[in-house]
């Protein structure tokens, strides 16, 4: 049970961190959304707003780019948004120097 606790605290605290006008009403149901996915979400809490447990950032999905893979067309994100992604994801994570790395790589490349 300690583990699904603070699994459920770090969640809560990556809501937190990218949502800081969020009160801890607000917190608890984005977290709930976040856990039960939209389609449970609504049928268990109709009325409830749908409020975003992670940032609004779609400016990325409108840079994507069209490529093909195996004959199946696929989106990949660019560099610039996959460095931002893994810049945001080290300061989530208190600092992940992995992340760090990954962005590294990912501009000499």
């Amino acid at each position: 049970m300690a583990m699904c606790d603070e699994t459920r605290e770090v969640a809560q605290a990556g809501i937190q961190a990218r949502h800081p006008e969020y009160g801890d009403e607000d917190l608890k149901w984005a977290l709930f959304r976040l856990l039960l996915g939209d389609a449970l979400f609504r049928a268990a809490f109709q009325g409830r707003p749908l409020l975003a447990p992670w940032a609004a950032r779609p400016a990325p999905f409108c840079r994507r780019i069209q490529a093909q893979l195996f004959d199946v067309p696929v989106y990949l994100a660019t560099a610039e948004d996959t460095i931002l992604s893994k810049l945001e994801w080290s300061r989530f994570g208190g600092g992940s120097e992995r992340q760090v790395q990954g962005a590294q790589v990912t501009t000499n490349r």
